[in-house]
């Protein structure tokens, strides 16, 4: 099939986790005609709803301010506005086309067989899911990750479209872009899955046989049961939840899962990134870092953290938060790290007593403690 050439340059991808903290934008992207094909409901829907916004606002305002008996002074006022909206759907547009893209690349693919139901046991890293998978011919361990909103995929050289990756740190390398034709994992098999090619340097030489990391446009396509009692995780078609599940609500920016802590009184959003080892980590110079610090007793360390580019030695204060609550759920003596990072962030120690349902079906993640 023919490639369909993507003309504006917009921020598409963003790979939010300790693990792997990339931002992901591209000129010009190169998708397939089935890929384009696949989201084009979805993507007319978001700028029908951008110009039906911009056009009304506009009308309104030249009912409000275009009669005759606000003045001589008002007169210019109507072409103003009609300048301006035309300024503020452009922006608006561009906005949400960036939005609609990013959703577009993750429900991009499918899985056979149609109804599916795995089981197997893990091992972590750093308190991390790794599942062995197949690529191609070749089997290697993916670390799973829901706050990568693209799948990564090891290769000596990037392959495919080039596009510039830019970390949180500010640094920038090259990658490629592929569509994966399939990724097994055990007795499911997901087809034609948008992925980001490179050599992760610093990475790949800390887990055995890497070949990658689980993004969203995988995650998306499945329910996920992940018992961290005892290392095993479930991948199923079917609802996997029973009556001792909690729900935990979840908002999603750009396909990543947000929710909101509780800690002390005060709400803070907060990713669900199951790439960090860690149970809480709080972006250094804020309000939230300065009172954990204090309050808490933290201690300043230094470690290693893969970033864009290969490892980097941070600094950071690390120690426990008694009591972090989500929703009527309430979480005790929680890891916490804070360092250099762009956003709060929950990762797998944080439900180290727990069974973790992401249940995609439902739109939601449900929690139910063991321990």
């Amino acid at each position: 099939m023919n490639p369909i050439n993507r003309d504006a340059v917009v921020q598409l991808l963003a790979l939010n986790t300790e693990v792997a903290d990339f931002s992901f934008s591209a000129s010009s992207l190169n998708i397939s005609e089935k890929a384009a094909w696949s989201s084009t409901i979805s993507e007319c829907r978001c700028l029908l709803l951008s110009l039906f916004v911009s056009v009304s606002g506009f009308l309104i305002a030249r009912l409000l301010l275009g009669k005759t008996y606000l003045g001589a002074h008002f007169n210019k006022l109507p072409a103003m506005i009609h300048q301006l909206s035309g300024k503020l759907l452009f922006c608006m547009l561009l906005i949400l086309v960036s939005g609609c893209s990013v959703t577009r690349f993750q429900k991009q693919g499918y899985t056979t067989p149609d109804d599916f139901y795995y089981q197997t046991t893990f091992t972590p890293f750093k308190s991390c899911v790794v599942l062995p998978a197949i690529i191609g011919n070749d089997t290697s361990n993916l670390l799973f990750d829901t706050g990568c909103q693209i799948t990564l995929v090891q290769s000596d050289s990037s392959s495919g479209k080039s596009v510039e990756v830019t970390g949180a740190s500010d640094q920038t390398i090259e990658m490629g872009h592929l569509i994966i034709d399939a990724i097994r994992i055990g007795e499911v098999i997901f087809h034609n899955t948008n992925a980001a090619t490179g050599d992760y340097t610093g990475l790949k030489e800390q887990i055995p046989d890497f070949g990658g990391i689980i993004g969203q446009p995988m995650i998306s396509k499945a329910n996920w049961l992940i018992d961290y009692t005892t290392n095993t995780i479930t991948i199923s078609s079917k609802d996997l939840a029973d009556e001792d599940f909690e729900t935990i609500r979840i908002r999603r920016r750009n396909g990543s899962p947000f929710t909101y802590l509780n800690i002390d009184g005060k709400k803070y959003k907060t990713l669900i990134d199951l790439g960090s080892s860690k149970g809480l980590s709080i972006p250094e110079h804020t309000e939230l870092a300065n009172e954990i610090v204090n309050k808490h007793s933290l201690q300043k360390n230094e470690r290693a953290v893969y970033r864009i580019g290969g490892l980097e030695q941070v600094e950071e204060y690390t120690g426990s938060t008694p009591s972090v609550q989500i929703g009527s759920i309430v979480f005790s003596n929680i890891e916490t790290v804070v360092f250099n990072t762009n956003k709060i962030r929950i990762g797998n120690t944080f439900f180290r007593d727990c069974i973790l349902y992401i249940d995609n079906a439902n739109k939601c993640y449900r929690v139910k403690k063991v321990r």
